[in-house]
C-alpha cells in the first residue's frame, strides 16, 4: 500500500524523517484499527490473543506518528528514542508476536500451538514499553531502564514460548 510504502521510505533514508510529520502513521492506524480490530475481539483464544497484538502495534504506530507531529525529526535525545521505540518495538514487535502463529507454520510449516501463556509476552511488552516512553516523556532514567529491562524479557519469553509450544 502507497502509504506503508511512504513511511518505510521516509523511515529509511536518513534526514526525511521530518516527513513524518504528515498524518501518516496516525491515519494509517485509524484505517486499519477500524478494519483489524472487531474481526478477532469477540472470539476466543488465538483469533482474539491476534487481534489485541494488532491493536496494540497500531495504537504504537499512531503514538510514533503523534510524537513525530509534535517534536518533529529530533537527532536524539529522549524524543528521538520514543519515537523509534513506538515504532519499531511497538508496532513493530506486536505485530510480530500476533502474526508470528500463523506465519511461522506457512512459512517453516511447523504447527505452534496457541496457549494462554501468550498473553504474557504482549503484556509484558506493551508494559515496559509504556514505562519506556513515560520515562522519555519525563526525564526519568530509571523508568526507561525499567522499560527497556521488560521489552527484553517479553522479546525472550516470545522466543521461548515459540519453542516450547512446537507441535510434536
Amino acid at each position: 500500500e502507497a502509504s506503508q510504502l511512504g513511511i518505510a521510505t521516509r523511515i529509511v533514508r536518513p534526514g526525511a524523517l521530518i516527513d513524518l510529520r504528515d498524518p501518516a502513521l496516525p491515519g494509517l492506524m485509524g484505517r486499519r484499527l477500524v478494519g483489524d480490530w472487531h474481526l478477532g475481539l469477540g472470539r476466543p483464544g488465538l483469533p482474539r490473543f491476534i487481534a489485541w497484538a494488532v491493536l496494540s502495534g497500531h495504537v504504537w504506530l499512531a503514538l510514533s506518528g503523534a510524537f513525530a507531529l509534535t517534536w518533529g525529526a529530533p537527532q536524539a535525545g529522549p524524543t528521538w528514542d520514543a519515537i523509534l521505540h513506538a515504532l519499531f518495538v511497538g508496532f513493530a514487535f506486536s505485530m510480530i508476536f500476533g502474526q508470528a502463529p500463523i506465519i511461522f507454520p506457512a512459512i517453516l510449516r511447523i504447527q505452534i500451538r496457541f496457549a494462554p501463556r501468550f498473553w504474557i509476552h504482549l503484556a509484558l511488552l506493551n508494559a515496559g514499553l509504556a514505562l519506556r516512553l513515560i520515562g522519555d516523556v519525563s526525564g526519568t532514567y530509571e523508568l526507561r531502564a525499567w522499560g527497556a529491562l521488560l521489552n527484553v524479557l517479553a522479546v525472550l519469553l516470545f522466543a521461548y514460548l515459540v519453542v516450547a509450544m512446537l507441535a510434536p
